[in-house]
């Protein structure tokens, strides 16, 4: 089992199943019961003491190829980083959905999603869900992966046993592409039936995508590897979310985008500093120019000064002169 929170505002429900007249839920018991034991026994889901050597922890026979496996994972992956960061959304993967407690030695009844997400449910771990001890909470979103011992049980028993407890999107995906009228099936409540989900448009690699109003994503389904599995696009940011070798490719090439951005930072810090100094080795230049003109103007001045003295020098040898000769013509 497999389980994890989900996001903090998106549209939380207790479904229907506190409001079930006795018939209906009688019906839904008769439909999930029919579905546990009218399979064999080591089909996928069946939630009863088993006998096979490899038993999950809860006692279920969960058997599956690691396609099945593959697409459930995947998902998990995608819904997990899409409700990233919410402490009020539970993701759970093979968990046991009980819907009836255990009579007097006897056994609780519960069927086995191969993925639910219960928007409103706390995100701590569960050996399994039980409705009654979750305040009559039903998942809002279930997922079931076709193989050829489940395809009747998902299009019939399970399909009802769902409509009746108040799941109010129900989607089905068939990895071969060979065992389901879609690849992709969903279901939305209505008026207490389920109705088709019809297309909602075309995603960007053509394939048409379907709205899931309880997740808040597009689903389509995509070819991996050897088979079919659900991809998730955001409607704000219109781009897939990544999953798989795509969130690998996607770290890669965001360290990349980060290292070259670093890269880019420095030399603009370098390209920044040389600049700096070259406009520090400017102002020095400019100064010592301003200093050797101040310098300049300074041996202008004195030079000036010394041609005034002696100047002034001149004209007073001059005077001197000429008074020692008028003495002399005194004289004579």
């Amino acid at each position: 089992m497999t389980s994890r929170p989900a996001p903090k505002g998106s549209p939380v429900g207790r479904g229907c199943y506190d409001t079930l007249v006795p018939r209906r839920r009688a019906a839904a018991g008769r439909a999930i019961q029919g579905t546990l034991l009218a399979e064999p026994e080591f089909d996928r889901g069946a939630a009863r003491p088993t006998r096979d050597p490899y038993p999950t922890t809860a006692g279920l026979a969960l058997l599956g190829t690691m396609w099945h496996e593959a697409a459930v994972r995947l998902f998990f992956e995608a819904l997990d980083r899409h409700f990233d960061g919410r402490e009020d959304v539970l993701i759970a993967s093979e968990l046991a959905l009980y819907y009836e407690p255990a009579p007097l030695g006897g056994q609780g009844l519960s069927v086995v999603p191969d993925l639910m997400v219960v928007l409103g449910a706390s995100a701590h771990g569960r050996e399994s869900y039980k409705i009654w001890e979750e305040g009559g909470r039903v998942p809002q979103f279930v997922l079931e992966v076709a193989s050829v011992s489940t395809k009747d049980r998902d299009l019939g028993f399970k399909k009802e046993a769902y409509e009746s407890l108040g799941v109010r999107e129900y989607w089905q995906l068939d990895q071969s592409g060979k065992l389901l009228p879609q690849t992709l099936m969903g279901h939305r409540l209505r008026r207490g039936r389920y109705w088709p989900v019809g297309p909602a448009g075309r995603a960007p690699d053509g394939e048409r995508e379907y709205r899931s109003v309880e997740l808040g994503l597009l689903l389509r389904p995509k070819f991996y590897r050897e088979g079919w599995i659900i991809a998730c696009r955001a409607k704000r940011s219109g781009k897939d979310i990544p999953v798989g070798p795509a969130v690998t490719r996607s770290l890669r090439e965001t360290e990349e985008r980060q290292r070259q951005a670093e890269a880019d930072k420095r030399r603009a810090e370098e390209r920044q500093r040389r600049a700096e100094e070259r406009q520090r080795r400017a102002e020095e230049r400019q100064r010592q120019a301003e200093e050797r003109q101040r310098q300049a103007e300074a041996e202008k001045r004195r030079a000036e000064e010394r041609q005034r003295e002696e100047r002034v020098a001149r004209l007073a040898a001059e005077e001197q002169v000429a008074e020692l000769l008028r003495k002399l013509g005194a004289k004579g």
